[in-house]
């Protein structure tokens, strides 16, 4: 995306990474009452960590700065930032496989 490194690629290149995996318009409505059994139900539709919707839902304006605080704590009291519950299934290509 960019040619001559700037200040900014790096959380330009995370705001593109959310909005392709994310996009605001299809993911608004599942970002309108966040609660941490919610996050759970999300992170398995949306296949990201429950730290990116959380994020995510930050960035889109859709929780205060004490919601987004308190749900990083929460996270972190229970372990989760390490070893978040309800593991993504790893996915395996459809059309293509190779053997090694």
């Amino acid at each position: 995306m960019h040619q001559i490194p700037t200040e900014n690629m790096e959380e330009e290149a995370d705001r593109f990474a959310a909005e392709f995996l994310m996009p605001s318009r299809d993911i608004s409505p599942d970002l309108d009452s966040i609660t941490f059994t919610n996050l759970a139900r999300l992170k398995s539709y949306w296949k990201v960590s429950m730290a990116a919707l959380i994020v995510r839902a930050n960035d889109m304006g859709k929780i205060t700065q004490r919601q987004y605080r308190t749900l990083f704590e929460q996270m972190n009291k229970n372990g989760y930032r390490m070893n978040e519950p309800i593991p993504i299934p790893v996915e395996e290509p459809a059309l293509l496989k190779e053997d090694y």
